[in-house]
């Protein structure tokens, strides 16, 4: 893997910037470093109760996916449908675990049923990111992260 384009950009916009490509192998990295970063804040007792540094890794993630669809050809935009299928769950989840829901009843196998579908959609998405190739050489996105 050729790092050198990497090393030339600042690690802040490589972070925050929603340009460029990402390789299946710098996704995964990526991704773990996400996850890991978000079971240390959820264990730490002084950020567990903070929803700025999630939101920030929220917002590290979607920039992730974003160049990763860019790696495969595809607009970002999809990256909308990954987390729409992310805030569902959660929904979802959310509404299951209510005694009494706002203005909202969902029964038990109907918020069952609807959080396995949208829990199989995202997990579909999340297995075409990690195993999907990604262009071979430059597409409209930018430069080829694996040559």
């Amino acid at each position: 893997m050729d790092l050198e384009g990497v090393k030339k950009r600042e690690w802040f916009q490589e972070l925050f910037s929603t340009s460029g490509r990402r390789s299946r192998q710098e996704f995964i990295c990526a991704a773990i470093f996400i996850a890991i970063m978000s079971t240390a804040i959820r264990t730490t007792p002084l950020l567990r109760n903070l929803i700025f540094p999630e939101i920030l890794l929220m917002y590290i993630g979607f920039t992730n996916v974003v160049k990763r669809l860019h790696d495969l050809d595809y607009s970002g935009y999809w990256a909308g449908a990954v987390y729409a299928c992310f805030l569902a769950l959660a929904g979802i989840g959310l509404m299951m675990e209510m005694d009494n829901p706002p203005n909202i009843y969902v029964p038990g196998f109907v918020g069952l049923i609807m959080f396995g579908v949208v829990a199989l959609g995202f997990t579909i998405g999340l297995l075409f990111l990690f195993f999907k190739r990604g262009t071979i050489g430059n597409n409209r996105y930018g430069y080829d992260p694996v040559r």
